[in-house]
């Protein structure tokens, strides 16, 4: 390779790719492809006698690449490090510096000879903007992930082989992860202990006297004064849950009301009619984007990132790593005047909106997620199709009308609430009219619920006699907290300031992956693995599930990053208690202890002691209190119920187990059902039972979809007749087809 001028190291070849476009023949742009640098896999790699100094090697695969760079540094005038500018960048960028200076990333170098470029865009004007006036690199932000990496090996690495030993082999726990974990778990206990009540409300159609005036309904909100709707706070783990429901508590009640009603006339009492502004909301930030994502385009998480990835390195948003709302006035001006050249001028307010975060810890250098040019759409959606693809370009769509939302004009509705007396009870009739559009002329996403009720109402006037058309009763049921999605748990994980823009995405799948926390439809529930190893965390390591605690450690790791805060001290004062715990709890916590789930009222047909729940290798099982001296063991058909007996295929069932002679059964195990002989646990044969959906496979015509799981108990569809068919789904394919 030739002598160059300029060298330029990034950490993405696709980033390499678009930056070389841009800098001339004197810069040769190289990538990292990723770190270089990390802690060991097979050992905690920290030295904690010695200042916590951590034992970093180069990542597997990546000799070669430190290689390419330190022959192509030979020579260069100047060595620019233009990896990502967030902390996860700034260690890269470290990793690599070291290397070219001949020592590892734990040892002392002149750092500040090399130039650190950042920049928030990867067009043309950004990154000569950004060449034109590098920094030195910042060894606070280096120092700060560092910490993060080997707080998360101390905690990793030490809690795991704790639950190796109480609960089961190959089980680990993480800092951040785990509180994502007791979230979900808190909501799923929320939800079993929420008491649903059934309330009702009334309603009433009324005519005005006015010929040809159409009908409209009103609810009933008070009698005497007194309101039927009240509003309850619930406390929950993350938050409070707000429950609305009215004092009309049966049907009969609400018939004997009605039959009250109907001795009074109705007529018009005050009427309020008054303009309304919606604002549009700023543009996003990562959380944000994440959630929209999630509600409308359905998208998991890490999917939203990958794609947020391809848009940024190819230069068509901003970087996608942020909790800043902050928006640059260079793009705002730019997006106000296509705005006002494709809309009107009514369509801006008169001068450009700026957003605040409400997060104490938001990184306000940063700039939201938005377009990096203020173009027409279509354009751009359907060049980003041809070139990414259509995730990509629905991505893209979404960003850029939140962002140019962002700087238009206010939605203007006329919203008119009409109060109706009829003798001591009160109805209310309340209508909305949108009469400008304004950021609504382009933000193509579903309302969100903010104009819920935007019948039009006619004009009447105080005093007015109304026809009663008809008067009825609805039934609801209060509801119990939602269990969380993706999205929704990202949101609490940002709004209790628990992890950071770059690993909110790596938090979700890791409880996913790990088979802790499973999902149906959109919706996230614990699995029993994840129910012991956050109960055994809460009871003797509340501290690692706190969020009060998590979000204290997420703002020391802050204070490090800005120059307030040392990081070897940050570690000793977390690590000596932690350490100091864990040896106590490592002799205390008895595993028959907690890996019991229940008791039961069964009993040992063995020894005649009680059964308990127990969750073993392959989910849970009924065990002998008495172990061991008793080992009586039986499986637990916890999921069989009497609908599933209908669709049980008694042909696999059929025969005797080849290995006794017993007769073959349907068990409930780990990975779903599985077909045993009924002589266990004397003999221990098993063999696969295959859950049909009812569906030839679509792909070879042939074999027919069969439930599956993975071995972390997620389920997919696949055909029967794998391997010679390797047809694959997450989605069950009778929905897809219908």
């Amino acid at each position: 390779m030739n002598s160059v001028v300029n060298l330029v190291i990034v950490e993405s070849p696709t980033k390499s790719r678009k930056i070389s476009k841009f800098l001339g023949g004197d810069y040769l742009v190289l990538s990292s492809k990723g770190h270089v640098y990390d802690l060991p896999k097979s050992k905690l790699g920290v030295d904690v006698k010695d200042k916590f100094r951590p034992e970093y090697v180069v990542v597997r695969g990546k000799k070669k690449v430190l290689q390419e760079i330190k022959k192509a540094s030979r020579g260069a005038k100047n060595v620019y490090l233009a990896t990502d500018l967030d902390r996860e960048g700034e260690a890269i960028a470290w990793h690599v510096a070291a290397s070219l200076s001949g020592v590892k990333p734990d040892q002392d170098f002149d750092f500040q000879k090399y130039r650190r470029v950042v920049f928030f865009e990867i067009t043309k004007e950004a990154i000569l903007e950004a060449f034109r006036s590098p920094r030195s690199l910042n060894k606070n932000l280096y120092d700060a992930q560092k910490a993060r990496r080997i707080l998360d090996r101390l905690v990793g690495y030490k809690l795991s082989p704790l639950l190796w030993n109480k609960i089961r082999y190959g089980l680990s726990a993480g800092r951040v992860q785990s509180v994502g974990l007791r979230l979900v778990v808190e909501r799923e206990r929320e939800r079993e202990k929420f008491k649903e009540e059934k309330y009702w409300r009334i309603h009433a159609g009324l005519v005005p006297s006015k010929e040809e005036t159409k009908a409209f309904e009103a609810e009933l909100i008070a009698k005497d004064a007194l309101p039927y709707e009240a509003k309850q706070k619930v406390l929950l783990f993350a938050g409070e849950y707000l429950v609305t429901k009215t004092s009309i508590k049966s049907e009969d009640q609400a018939r004997a009301i009605i039959e009250d009603i109907k001795n009074y006339s109705f007529e018009v009492g005050k009427v309020e009619k008054k303009e309304v502004k919606q604002n549009p909301s700023p543009p996003y930030t990562t959380a944000a984007m994440q959630r929209a994502a999630s509600s409308f385009l359905r998208l998991g998480s890490n999917q939203v990132m990958r794609l947020a990835q391809r848009l940024y390195e190819e230069g068509y948003i901003t970087y996608h790593r942020t909790d800043s709302v902050k928006i640059s006035q260079q793009f705002a001006s730019k997006a106000r005047r296509f705005l006002e050249k494709k809309f009107g001028k009514q369509f801006i307010p008169s001068s450009a909106r700026c957003y605040q975060s409400k997060s104490k810890t938001a990184q306000e250098a940063h700039e939201v997620i938005r377009p990096t040019a203020a173009k027409d759409l279509l354009a751009v959606r359907k060049e980003i199709e041809h070139q990414l693809g259509a995730g990509e370009a629905k991505l893209y769509e979404l960003i850029w009308g939140q962002a140019m939302a962002s700087q238009m004009a206010a939605a203007v509705y006329e919203r008119l609430v009409m109060d109706i007396l009829a003798g001591p009870y009160l109805f209310r009739a309340v209508g909305s009219v949108l009469k400008f559009e304004g950021w609504k002329k382009i933000q193509k996403l579903k309302d969100r619920g903010q104009n819920a009720q935007g019948e039009e109402l006619p004009e009447v006037g105080e005093g007015e006699k109304l026809k009663l058309e008809k008067l009825f009763h609805t039934v609801h049921q209060t509801q119990a907290p939602p269990r969380y999605t993706e999205a929704s748990l990202i949101k609490d994980l940002e709004s209790h300031e628990i992890g950071r823009p770059s690993t909110y995405a790596a938090i979700v799948s890791t409880i996913l992956d790990r088979g802790y926390v499973g999902k149906e439809g959109k919706f996230l529930f614990p699995q029993d693995t994840g129910l012991v190893v956050n109960d055994l965390l809460v009871k003797h390591f509340p501290q690692i599930v706190d969020l009060k605690f998590t979000a204290k450690m997420e703002e020391d790791l802050d204070k490090i990053a800005e120059g307030k805060r040392k990081w070897v001290l940050v570690l000793k004062e977390f690590y000596g208690p932690f350490e100091k715990l864990l040896e106590r709890k490592m002799k205390e916590i008895k595993k028959e202890e907690v890996v019991v789930m229940e008791k039961t009222d069964k009993k040992c047909p063995k020894c005649g002691s009680p059964m308990v729940v127990k969750l073993g290798k392959y989910g849970k099982f009924l065990s002998c209190s008495n172990f061991p001296k008793c080992d009586y063991a039986e499986f637990l058909d916890d999921k069989h119920t009497p609908e599933d007996e209908a669709k049980v295929d008694e042909s696999q069932l059929q025969g005797k187990c080849p290995e006794c002679g017993g007769e073959l059964e349907l068990k409930q195990g780990r990975f779903g059902r599985f077909i045993a002989c009924s002589n266990y646990p004397k003999c221990k044969y098993t063999k696969s039972y295959l859950e049909k959906i009812g569906m030839r496979c679509p792909e070879c015509k042939e074999g027919e979809v069969i439930i599956k799981r993975t071995r972390k108990g997620r389920v997919f569809y696949g055909c029967s007749r794998y391997p010679n068919c390797k047809y694959a789904s997450w989605e069950n394919p009778l929905k897809q087809r219908n």
